[in-house]
């Protein structure tokens, strides 16, 4: 099996290497007499079970990688699946013989004419030397699994162990594991995370149950170049008491950055929410908070800042336990009205409310028991 496959539930027998002649022995030779493992025996097995139609009989000569997935009860609960798609791709077989083309030195193939209804057919297939296993590359996959750094992974409660590759993705820290399945058997995926929700998916075929997810919750999904990601939409999976924390941290937090800013208060009196003492920098590297982007409203209108509507996280990106990027949006309300009061625009004047929002994006950390912006972009 050559590692990242994809295998989209195709047929076993289909992508066979190898070719056969009728009557399931070797054409223009006599039957040599081999031993139950050999090669030979195993493609002739293979060809009679073809023809007899006992598919669940060729599963048992397939080679199968070592997985901690693949077990006897898992390949017990794939023949069904396996079976029938031998059923289907397999409609009319009346015949076959087969012939050796090469030979490596741990493989050997052989080339396969299949008579059907429609006429001979041919496929190449290998079998290993060493145990006479037929490598038929659809029978299994590697998947891979997408956690946040940190997480704890268990499959049919088992805990996957071998070391994940360890990576940045769209800014959060995640691993990802590499397992090596059966497409037809059915798998049950969790994860847990100090920061996170449990996740937890039922892997079958090239479906996808979500079974604990805010959003996707009892929903079937395909997965893209077999990757099933449990990363999605991190600020909707929070635990409790780390969203509590964020919220009375660093949300509220920002929503009187906004208010104090705008306000034209004190900004020394933010400072209690930076881990460095350094709310003067944020604000004048911001351009909602300097007045940069809100200087030609203030040419034309007299805008007095009425109230905080909202703050609240936008996006979570995932570094480590005490360190997380957020990005957090914050709204609010300001009376406005028009400077010029003789011009002649809505009878000279123009007042109105004006709602607008800010977003903030901030790196915070966990300092004792409180969440303080670190830096920012």
């Amino acid at each position: 099996m050559k590692k990242g496959l994809i295998i989209r539930g195709t047929a076993v027998a289909v992508l066979i290497v190898g070719v056969m002649i009728t009557g399931c022995k070797k054409d223009g030779t006599k039957k040599v007499n081999v031993g139950k493992a050999s090669p030979e025996k195993t493609i002739e097995t293979y060809c009679n079970s073809l023809v007899k139609k006992k598919y669940a009989d060729i599963l048992d000569l397939a080679y199968f990688p070592k997985s901690d997935y693949i077990t006897s009860e898992k390949i017990k609960d794939s023949k069904s699946g396996f079976i029938d798609k031998m059923v289907e791709e397999n409609e009319g077989v009346k015949d076959c013989t087969y012939d050796k083309i090469d030979e490596t030195k741990d493989i050997i193939s052989y080339k396969l004419i299949i008579t059907t209804d429609n006429g001979d057919e041919t496929r190449d297939i290998e079998v290993r030397k060493k145990d006479g296993k037929i490598v038929l590359d659809d029978l299994y996959a590697e998947r891979y699994i997408k956690v946040f750094k940190d997480s704890k992974v268990s499959i049919d409660g088992k805990k996957v162990t071998g070391k994940p590759e360890r990576k940045e993705d769209d800014e959060n820290q995640v691993e990802i594991y590499t397992i090596t399945v059966l497409p037809d058997a059915e798998y049950d995926i969790t994860v847990t995370h100090p920061v996170f929700d449990d996740g937890e998916v039922i892997l079958n075929e090239e479906s996808l149950e979500y079974v604990k997810h805010p959003i996707w919750q009892d929903q079937k999904m395909g997965f893209d170049d077999n990757m099933i990601d449990l990363t999605d939409i991190a600020e909707d999976g929070l635990k409790e008491e780390y969203e509590e924390e964020l919220n009375t941290d660093i949300c509220e937090g920002c929503g009187e950055i906004v208010k104090t800013v705008l306000e034209e208060g004190d900004i020394n009196t933010l400072n209690k929410y930076f881990l460095n003492n350094n709310a003067e920098e944020f604000v004048t590297s911001n351009p909602d908070l300097n007045g940069t982007n809100r200087a030609g409203l203030k040419e034309e209108y007299d805008i007095v800042f009425k109230q905080i509507l909202d703050s609240s996280i936008n996006q979570v990106k995932y570094i480590d336990k005490n360190q997380l990027k957020l990005s957090v949006a914050v709204s609010y309300q300001c009376d406005m009205s028009y400077k010029d009061k003789d011009a002649i625009v809505f009878g000279g004047s123009r007042d109105s409310v004006r709602g607008d929002h800010m977003i903030l994006n901030v790196y915070c950390t966990k300092a004792g028991d409180v969440w303080k912006i670190s830096s920012w972009d």
